[in-house]
């Protein structure tokens, strides 16, 4: 029997989304051997609030993300793709 793809609701596609952002912010992250402290650096908070982040991915702010994409020399986006 085939396998039935389940619908998703709004709340659960946006928090996919944010999962995937983090995860692209993680990739970057090891890609250029950086630390959660020299992270928090860029974006302009604390080491607390990016493990917080981490956890709560959706909690992410615009400007952070904006932060990190000029940092990683990448247009926003690539932190928006999702990675197969």
């Amino acid at each position: 029997m085939p396998k039935v793809k389940t619908i998703q609701t709004k709340a659960e596609r946006e928090n996919a989304q944010c999962l995937n952002v983090w995860a692209n912010i993680e990739y970057y992250k090891t890609l250029n051997g950086l630390e959660y402290n020299q992270l928090a650096n860029i974006m302009h908070i604390g080491v607390t609030t990016v493990y917080g982040r981490k956890n709560n991915p959706r909690s992410l702010r615009m400007e952070e993300i904006v932060r990190l994409a000029n940092y990683f020399k990448v247009d926003i986006a690539e932190l928006m793709l999702t990675r197969g």
